[in-house]
C-alpha cells in the first residue's frame, strides 16, 4: 500500500517526464500498471500510451551512452524507455553495432544525410573517423564479453587488472599506446597488473582450506567457525 505523499510524488515526476517506465525506473515503485491506474483517475482518461517505435540511430545514441558510463536508469528515462529495453539495445549494439538495433521497416535512405556537412572533405580524416568509431565498437564489444565471462565487472569502472585483459584481447589489432590511451591506463601499470594477474596465488591454499572446512559443516557454518579452523593461515 503505497502513502499518498508517495503517489504524489510519482506522478510529479511522470508530469517532468512524460514515460511511466521512466518513473518505475527512478523510483522503483510503483509498477507500470498501479502507475497506469494513478495517472487514468487522476486524469479521467486511459494513461497508457501508444507502443513507442525507437529508430535505430537513437537505440544506438542510448547503448553509447550507457556503454560510456552513464546509468542506465538515467538513459532510459531521457529517452522515454524502459530500463530493460535500454539494457537490450546496449547488448545488442555491442554485438553487432547499430545493425544489430534495426527493426523491420527501418530503411538506411539513400543520398547524402542531413549531416553530410559535418564529414570532412578529406579522405584522410575520413579514414581516421571510421578507424576511431571501430575502435570504440570493438572496445565496447571486448567490455561485454568481460561482464558475460565475470557479472561482477563494473563495466564503467574496470580496475587496471580488468584494462589489462581487455587490451590483452585486442594486443592482435591495435597497439598498446593506443588501447592503454584510450582505457585511460599507464602502460607501465599495465604491464604491472598483467605481471600481478600471472603470479602465482599465494592465498590458494588458504581458499581451498576454507571451501573445504565450508562443505563438510553441510554449509551451515558461519565465518567465525571456518576462520577459527583455519588459524593456521593467519598472517
Amino acid at each position: 500500500m503505497f502513502t499518498p505523499e508517495e503517489r504524489e510524488a510519482a506522478l510529479e515526476l511522470y508530469d517532468r517526464l512524460g514515460s511511466v517506465p521512466a518513473v518505475v525506473a527512478e523510483l522503483g515503485y510503483p509498477s507500470e500498471r498501479c502507475l497506469y491506474g494513478w495517472i487514468a483517475r487522476r486524469d479521467g482518461a486511459c494513461a497508457r500510451p501508444r507502443a513507442v517505435r525507437y529508430p535505430a540511430q537513437e537505440k544506438a545514441a542510448a547503448a553509447r551512452r550507457v556503454l560510456s558510463g552513464e546509468s542506465c536508469a538515467a538513459v532510459a528515462a531521457d529517452v522515454g524507455a524502459s530500463a530493460s529495453a535500454v539494457l537490450r539495445w546496449r547488448d545488442a549494439y555491442a554485438e553487432g553495432g547499430i545493425g544489430a538495433l534495426m527493426a523491420k521497416g527501418d530503411v538506411v535512405a539513400p543520398g547524402p544525410r542531413a549531416d553530410a556537412g559535418a564529414l570532412p572533405d578529406d579522405a584522410g580524416e575520413l579514414k581516421r573517423m571510421v578507424l576511431e568509431l571501430q575502435l570504440e565498437n570493438d572496445l565496447m564489444r571486448q567490455v561485454v564479453e568481460l561482464v558475460k565471462k565475470d557479472p561482477c565487472v563494473d563495466p564503467t569502472r574496470l580496475s587496471n587488472r580488468e584494462k589489462a585483459r581487455v587490451i590483452d584481447a585486442m594486443r592482435g589489432t591495435y597497439s598498446l599506446s593506443c588501447l592503454a590511451s584510450r582505457l585511460g591506463i599507464a602502460a607501465s601499470s599495465y604491464h604491472y597488473a598483467r605481471a600481478a594477474a600471472a603470479a602465482p596465488d599465494k592465498w590458494a591454499e588458504a581458499r581451498a582450506a576454507v571451501v573445504e572446512e565450508f562443505e563438510g559443516a553441510g554449509r551451515s557454518r558461519g565465518y567465525r567457525y571456518v576462520v577459527t579452523a583455519n588459524l593456521r593461515f593467519a598472517v
